[in-house]
């Protein structure tokens, strides 16, 4: 015997306008996250597109219809696949990292080292093609931007 055969098919555990509205609701919310899901991947076809042509017009930001539609860049820096997080572990502390390191190694102070990194090879001038970022890091991890097109209201 199951808990819900203890229930008398008769017995309601909720007044029948609670219920009825609970499955309302629920219905909406599926209909909801069907729609959004949808929005979402409708947004992720164009933006590509749209990047595109933003670069070849020159184009950072437009105001439209209450909204500012603007470029937005990412830094992300993440463990290279084939690389063991042992091996990991031993360049970081080779390079003045240890703090990093605990039974693994702190993702979020890697990408943040790593990005302080990369905003100084920025600012170098051209000729110089000395990096800061160790190459053994580099072996380890794959890092660098990613730009998409985002909104915010105006």
């Amino acid at each position: 015997m199951t808990p819900t055969d203890r229930i008398p098919q008769s017995a309601s555990p909720l007044p029948d306008d609670l219920l009825e509205r609970f499955v309302v609701l629920e219905h909406r919310r599926h209909r909801l996250e069907a729609e959004l899901d949808a929005t979402k991947k409708a947004i992720a076809d164009i933006q590509e597109p749209l990047l595109e042509e933003w670069g070849e017009r020159g184009v950072s930001q437009v105001k439209v219809d209450g909204l500012t539609v603007h470029l937005k860049t990412l830094f992300y820096c993440g463990k290279r696949g084939e690389v063991e997080t042992a091996a990991i572990c031993t360049v970081l502390k080779e390079q003045g990292l240890g703090s990093m390191v605990k039974l693994g190694y702190v993702a979020a102070s890697v990408k943040a080292r790593v990005k302080e990194w990369v905003d100084r090879d920025k600012e170098r001038k051209e000729d110089d093609n000395e990096s800061y970022v160790p190459d053994e890091i580099s072996k380890c991890f794959r890092f660098g931007e990613t730009t998409s097109v985002a909104s915010r209201r105006a």
